[in-house]
Order: structure tokens, then sequence, then C-alpha cells
């Protein structure tokens, strides 16, 4: 598989980052989609020797762990409801996956990781055809653009960002998915009864009731801003944005943990709460269940593959390229065993 193409296909499409707090449910509650995917091909790198199970990854001869489980979990740009996405229209800059995490969960050594993954990742992904959701095509660009060449919004962009991510990573199967649109920020945090931050950059020309240096237990509107906005707020980079949401997700964790605790249908009223803006294979009664597994779980961290940042003047977008090597290691250490 070839990481390194022509970096001039990126359409020029009209770019929205949002912010989702996808991850915090995901980790805290347990929303853990259980229907299995199709199983993707493996790429060339990661095909089968004559040896049993083993396969060679970037000259490194390993075998696949076992029971392992692998999901996929979309923030997207998508604003309203599911039911009401129209496919990806420049005029609205709805349909990307600005945030691509993988949770790979080991059930025999009862641990857990998650793997972020860059949304400007270029790579190898479909594209369908927004009327009869038919592959008519192939392209090599960003990875968030998966979701939009799907079309649907729903089942076919969920499966077409879990192809891309499966071929970006040797191959690795993917178990199941789940997609958040923009608007389920303020029904997270309703849920949560406001979570608490503090203010490091300034909201001015965003929302002045967000006060720099103050401490403030955001309204949902307030969390909105506070996790979404970047243009007009500090630098404008995407680095800071990001920082604020660990920042929220960090706080929101820790009330997410303790009412899962206190009440064990709470990820369920979550989960109802959020209905109308997500998408996933999910099967509600699984939920509980798993959430307790996920709590009890040893958390391995949080691994991003390394590589380069370059700016394509043509698009006016940075576009990712993961470092070979960097991104073999990861996918060594999170899904295979390699004898000493």
């Amino acid at each position: 598989m070839n990481h390194r193409k022509n970096k001039n296909n990126t359409p020029n499409f009209t770019k929205v980052i949002p912010a989702l707090l996808l991850f915090v449910i995901l980790m805290a509650g347990g929303l853990f989609a259980f229907h299995q995917l199709d199983q993707k091909s493996p790429s060339p790198a990661a095909e089968s020797t004559e040896e049993s199970d083993y396969v060679e990854i970037n000259g490194v001869k390993c075998r696949p762990k076992s029971n392992l489980e692998t999901y996929l979990f979309l923030g997207t740009d998508i604003q309203g409801k599911f039911s009401d996405y129209q496919g990806y229209q420049m005029d609205q800059s709805q349909g990307q996956s600005d945030m691509i995490e993988l949770l790979v969960i080991d059930k025999t050594k009862d641990t857990y990781a998650t793997l972020i993954i860059n949304r400007n990742t270029i790579t190898d992904m479909d594209i369908y055809d927004e009327k009869t959701l038919e592959k008519t095509g192939e392209f090599y660009g960003q990875i968030c653009l998966a979701y939009a060449f799907g079309c649907d919004g729903k089942e076919k962009s969920c499966d077409n960002t879990a192809k891309a991510v499966s071929q970006l990573l040797y191959g690795q199967k993917i178990d199941g998915c789940l997609a958040l649109g923009l608007d389920s920020i303020e029904g997270i945090n309703h849920q949560l009864g406001g979570v608490t931050v503090t203010i490091e950059d300034d909201f001015t020309q965003s929302d002045p009731s967000l006060l720099l240096g103050q401490t403030v237990h955001l309204t949902d509107q307030q969390a909105m801003h506070f996790c979404h906005d970047r243009m007009n707020v500090a630098d404008g980079t995407v680095e800071n944005r990001i920082k604020r949401q660990k920042a929220y997700m960090s706080a929101a964790k820790d009330i997410i943990m303790e009412k899962c605790k206190e009440d064990e249908t709470f990820v369920l009223d979550l989960y109802d709460s959020l209905g109308d803006y997500m998408y996933t294979n999910i099967r509600k009664n699984q939920i509980s269940k798993i959430a307790k597994a996920v709590l009890k779980n040893e958390d391995l961290g949080e691994f991003e593959i390394e590589g380069e940042n370059e700016y394509n003047e043509e698009t006016e977008y940075v576009e990712f390229y993961p470092d070979e090597d960097h991104l073999a290691e990861t996918v060594i250490r999170l899904f295979y065993e390699v004898d000493n």
C-alpha cells in the first residue's frame, strides 16, 4: 500500500472542523458497537506467510493477538439530526469525520488502548454515488473525507471510513462503528448537568460570558462554544482547540464515571438523549454490560501515529503523511505479538 502519492488530489471543499466530545462517552460510558462490519481485506504488507499465523509487517515477523475487539468512533461535522442529512454539501460543509479514534480491546489481558488517527492523514478510500450508493471510484486524500464519500452519513459512510482506517492499518478488521453529530455536544453537557473548566483563551468574539482566567460551570451553549469555536478564539489553531477539548473531556469523564457507578442506567439515558444525533450499529441491550467491562479494564493509554504535516498550496489544506516505520510499529504494538 502506497502512503505517498500525488498530494494535489484533495478537493477544494470548504472546511469546517467540528469539536465532538465523543470519546468521553465511549470510554467512560461504554457505548461500544457490537455488530461487526465487514472484515476488510488485508493489505499486501500484512499478508500471512506460509508459517501458520505469522505475518510480516515492515520486515518484522509477528503473529496476530487473539481475542481482540476493535471499535471505530467518529465525531462528524453533521449538524441537526442524522435522519435529515442529505449528503455532503459545499455550502453547508457537512459530512466529514474530524475526530477519528479506534478502540482496541484485548479481552484476554483485560486491557484497552486508544489509537487517535489524524483527520488529515493521506490514504486511500472509495467514492460512492450519492443516489445509488454504489462505488464509483477511488480517491487518495484526507481520511476525514471517507465519511463524506460514503454519501449517506450513516451506514455507508461508517463502512467507508472503517475500510479506509482498516487499509491504513495494514488490513486490521473493524468490529463496529459509532458516529456522533455536532449538535450532540449540548446534549452531552445537559445530561452531565454541566462541566466545570478554567477559561484559558480569549472568547471575547465568540462568547463574552466565557471570561479569561475564570473557572466556569458550562451551560449547554457555553459548552458548544468552548469545544467547537476556533477561528475567533486565541490563535485560531486546531491544536489550541484540541487542548480545550481535552480539558473538557477530562472533567466530563470524571462526572460520567461517578454517574455510572451511582446508576447503572445512566449510560442508557445518555444513549437515548443522543439518539437523533448519532448513527451506530450498537445494540442498546449490550450497553450496560460493556460499560461495566470497560470500567474494570486496564487503560494502556492513547497511541498516535507520528508523521509529517505538509501544507498543500493548491488546496490550502494541511496534509498529514504517516511515518511508515512508526505506523508499522504502532500496528504491531496494538495488534500483534513479536517472539523474542
